[in-house]
């Protein structure tokens, strides 16, 4: 503190007009943060009276709150910010455990109002189905399908969909963001009985934005709260399969 108020000193001195735009015929008022009154009178006395008018607060400037403000960096703080902003994207993540019901649009309004303020739309389902063997993709899973495509299909694209059994990840970005979107990878890692069964376990969808990688996974552990060393092994699985993938 007190090399910046010699600092100060020395520039004054030399240079009465030093960091300021004035006329001549206007004074300037300094103010001096000190509890020590004494010193504060010292240097009011190294300044001209016929430019300075010199007031002493006794307070450690430490103790105050305020900032110092320069309008042209404060300008450029401003673009910056905006350009940042402009160069981010918003990310909706929605997970929903169906339990092999299907929703109507009435229950899916939430999606509606939300979208608005997403540039890229992860949904992760579970148990959209029951796990009976099939041929053919469930009814359940196109009407999944159908309510997202009126919900989000005239402002969105849909980048990626994935499912392991009754799990579906599905990836949507906004149309003048899709460009930028590139799927990189979609898997799947089964957590069931033996590992085989796809009851329970994951998908994921890896995708670059840009220069930027999103990792998407969405997953079903093994249920009841007594089966916690399960889920955690599910998911200590999941983590070792994704990363060697």
């Amino acid at each position: 503190m007190l090399n910046f108020i010699l600092f100060l000193l020395l520039n004054f001195l030399f240079d009465p007009s030093f960091g300021l735009n004035r006329n001549k015929s206007e004074r300037v008022r300094l103010i001096l943060f000190t509890p020590n009154n004494s010193l504060g009178r010292i240097i009011g006395q190294m300044f001209p009276k016929n430019v300075y008018d010199f007031e002493i607060i006794p307070k450690d400037i430490n103790d105050l709150n305020f900032e110092f403000q320069n309008p042209i960096e404060d300008k450029n703080e401003i673009d910056a910010a905006k350009q940042k902003e402009n160069e981010s994207i918003h990310v909706l993540i929605v997970t929903w455990n169906l339990a092999e019901a299907s929703p109507s649009l009435k229950d899916m309004k939430f999606l509606t109002d939300l979208k608005n303020k997403a540039d890229l739309i992860c949904i992760g389902v579970q148990e959209i189905e029951n796990l009976k063997p099939r041929r053919k993709e469930g009814h359940r899973c196109r009407e999944w399908r159908r309510l997202l495509h009126i919900i989000l299909g005239k402002e969105f694209n849909r980048i990626q969909h994935h499912y392991l059994g009754a799990m579906h990840i599905t990836i949507y970005a906004r149309k003048n963001l899709a460009h930028q979107v590139k799927l990189v990878k979609q898997t799947e890692v089964a957590c069931g009985i033996g590992n085989v069964i796809q009851n329970k376990g994951a998908v994921a969808a890896f995708l670059r934005v840009d220069k930027t990688t999103f990792l998407f996974v969405n997953s079903h552990f093994a249920a009841h709260k007594e089966k916690v060393a399960e889920r955690n092994s599910n998911y200590h699985r999941i983590m070792s399969e994704l990363e060697q993938k």
